[in-house]
């Protein structure tokens, strides 16, 4: 945002990115080897409406008193009793991110992701995340961001942690994926922090000569997607056969086209 005065002899910049607004903001870039810190709202809901000077203070009080699960689900209900409180939340939350950007001076090159109320940052940590009853805390910290297939990987390798931005919790959390898919990518993000390239072409090499050839244990082809299955080779006109649980007498019918072509190619075409 610019400003013009005095017939544009003087622009004004702000100091700060303007990204605060985004509900939902992804950098253009696919791959950030840098220290990135998630940071969100602590108790989101309940912190802004704190702040806010329209909000009953006895009723802020007694959600504090609840759990994370109880008091989700108390304000979830004030909002469909009064739909203004949605608004004062959203706002707060803006508002929050408006105080986190301005004081620390944030630009545009050093955010990563905002998700609503978590902003992840690349190359520092911030020196003031505390406003009033707002405190932003570091959730995640990690090494490495990588956008493969439209999907966020974020990496630790001091913690071999790895989080993931658009696949459903659940569906991570399969245990096919666990011992497949997951372990593959940390292998993969490890060389890639540690800068082993001799390695880490070494082994995705080896790795999708194996993958074509069905060598890897069946766990590896389930479907890192919602679907969720593991594709086979077989259809009949507009229907194909699929299933949601394999083992390694029927390795030979899957087809690993979807894993392959969405997160394997895309890094052969980067490192190697």
């Amino acid at each position: 945002m610019v400003w013009n005065l005095a017939n544009e002899k003087l622009v004004l910049m702000p100091t700060f990115s303007m990204l605060y607004k985004k509900h939902d903001y992804l950098i253009p870039i696919t791959v950030i080897h840098n220290h990135i810190y998630e940071y969100d709202i602590r108790s989101a809901n309940t912190s802004v409406l704190a702040n806010s000077d329209e909000f009953d203070q006895n009723v802020i009080n007694k959600l504090n008193t609840m759990n994370k699960d109880s008091r989700n689900r108390s304000v979830g209900l004030l909002i469909q009793q009064n739909k203004a409180i949605g608004k004062i939340i959203a706002n707060g939350i803006i508002d929050a991110k408006y105080l986190l950007f301005t004081e620390n001076k944030i630009q545009d090159g050093e955010v990563v992701s905002i998700k609503n109320d978590a902003v992840f940052i690349a190359g520092r940590k911030l020196k003031y995340t505390d406003f009033r009853s707002v405190h932003f805390r570091i959730k995640g910290n990690y090494n490495l961001y990588i956008n493969l297939n439209g999907i966020e990987f974020y990496y630790s390798v001091r913690t071999n942690q790895l989080d993931i931005k658009g696949i459903a919790d659940d569906i991570i959390s399969t245990e096919d994926h666990q011992m497949g898919m997951i372990v593959f990518l940390k292998k993969i993000f490890c060389f890639i922090v540690r800068e082993q390239q001799d390695k880490l072409r070494e082994y995705l090499l080896q790795f999708v000569s194996d993958y074509k050839s069905l060598k890897l244990p069946h766990q590896y082809y389930r479907e890192f997607n919602e679907y969720n299955f593991y594709r086979t080779k077989y259809y009949i006109p507009n229907f194909e056969f699929n299933l949601l649980y394999t083992g390694e007498k029927d390795k030979d019918m899957i087809n690993g086209i979807y894993n392959y072509t969405k997160f394997i190619l895309p890094l052969i075409r980067k490192y190697i």
